[in-house]
């Protein structure tokens, strides 16, 4: 059985009452990076909403990343970020799941395209 890293995008759905997005979500073979967690941390407008994803987010694996990961994001953005314009934390996450076998789950695909060896999918496609 495949495991599955989550991009912060589907996540937002998920808080937006995306019925896929939730439905996705009660998988038990899902994780989430720090780079995401952080993500969402940070867009948490006040201290309710900031104990909610808490709570929510504790419910799921987050991957911290190594020294693999890190080398390999750099590889990723070196390669990568003249031709697309990849972002550094779309660079974490694309080295979280290669360096663990995960496929990514995202609806911005166009930010990971063309990534060796990169596992990607929308969140429509594993519903």
């Amino acid at each position: 059985m495949p495991t599955y890293l989550v991009d912060t995008n589907v996540w937002i759905e998920f808080f937006h009452g995306n019925e896929q997005a939730r439905e996705f979500l009660k998988k038990d073979d899902l994780f989430v990076s720090y780079v995401t967690k952080a993500e969402l941390i940070f867009g948490a407008r006040d201290k309710r909403s900031l104990s909610n994803l808490e709570k929510i987010l504790g419910k799921y694996g987050v991957n911290w990343g190594s020294d693999l990961v890190n080398q390999r994001a750099l590889e990723i953005l070196i390669k990568y970020r003249l031709k697309q314009g990849i972002g550094i934390l779309d660079c974490m996450l694309a080295a979280t799941a290669l360096e663990n076998k995960m496929i990514l789950i995202t609806d911005n695909i166009k930010h990971f395209r063309g990534i060796e060896g990169l596992v990607v999918k929308k969140l429509s496609e594993v519903i």
